[in-house]
């Protein structure tokens, strides 16, 4: 489909990426389903081999490689920034989820079906605080040595201001 950003961003001289990692909708139900319970880890993973791809395939300088993206690509963009910052020279992310232990513990998950559970995580199954915590941003700050520009709307209505400004205080904290 049609996407300013990336026309934006192309029309401006940037070469765009935009993967279908595993859980990308449109690709059928076992590519969907592939990406439950994989924030952070195998759909992070899918990014870090494209963007290796890109470049080995000399379509991107590894040396000017940023990454951005908004609500799950605002995180995606920090976990690759965490995870993998000899990739990138910078991030942005634009109204990022930032902790994932907080979503699903949110009130708001309550009302989500057990669908919404097997995709982010079930906090009534062993280890799951554990790992949607080594999985969320706010904890990696220390991680991510490039610059980082946040943005977000306080009302935004999918995704709560505070994980920006959760995000923000845990880069000042890290001294990043």
């Amino acid at each position: 489909t049609f996407d300013r950003m990336a026309q934006f961003l192309a029309n401006a001289g940037f070469a765009v990426f935009q993967m279908n990692f595993r859980g990308s909708t449109g690709l059928g139900s076992a590519h969907a389903t592939s990406g439950y319970r994989q924030l952070g880890e195998r759909i992070q993973n899918d990014i870090t081999d494209g963007v290796k791809w890109i470049t080995q395939q000399g379509i991107a300088d590894p040396n000017r490689i940023a990454i951005y993206g908004a609500s799950h690509g605002g995180y995606a963009a920090l976990m690759g920034l965490a995870r993998n910052p000899e990739l990138y020279r910078c991030g942005a992310a634009l109204a990022p989820v930032t902790d994932l232990y907080a979503v699903v513990d949110s009130a708001r998950w309550a009302n989500y079906t057990a669908e919404h559970r097997v995709l982010w995580g079930d906090l009534s199954q062993p280890g799951e605080a554990e790992r949607l915590r080594k999985n969320s941003p706010v904890n990696l700050a220390a991680e991510i040595q490039d610059p980082v520009f946040l943005a977000h709307g306080r009302h935004d209505l999918v995704v709560p201001y505070r994980h920006t400004d959760r995000m923000a205080a845990a880069l000042r904290t890290a001294g990043r």
